[in-house]
């Protein structure tokens, strides 16, 4: 049973910890252009959860993965590509 709090005018239940989990805050940075044939650093280290969790990170491009805060890729054509991050606490 989870005690009561009393503030003087109401009395309630305190905030379950397990009802509302909090997204965590991703946060990105890697260049928008890059050469071909050249490694590129994508960085996802600055992330947050809001309540200290460890968090897990899934990078994703056409068949590669990746699951580190901080990804490299080299890529081998020309071309636009788009870059998947999950973070997930």
């Amino acid at each position: 049973m989870r005690p009561l709090i009393t503030n003087g005018l109401r009395t309630s239940l305190p905030p379950n910890p397990r009802s509302r989990v909090r997204a965590p805050l991703a946060t990105l940075s890697g260049p928008e252009v890059v050469s071909v044939g050249r490694p590129a650093r994508f960085d996802a280290s600055a992330s947050r959860d809001p309540e200290g969790r460890p968090l897990r990170f899934h990078w994703y491009l056409r068949g590669a993965a990746g699951d580190s805060a901080i990804w490299e890729h080299t890529f081998a054509d020309p071309g636009y590509y788009r870059l998947g991050l999950t973070v997930e606490n």
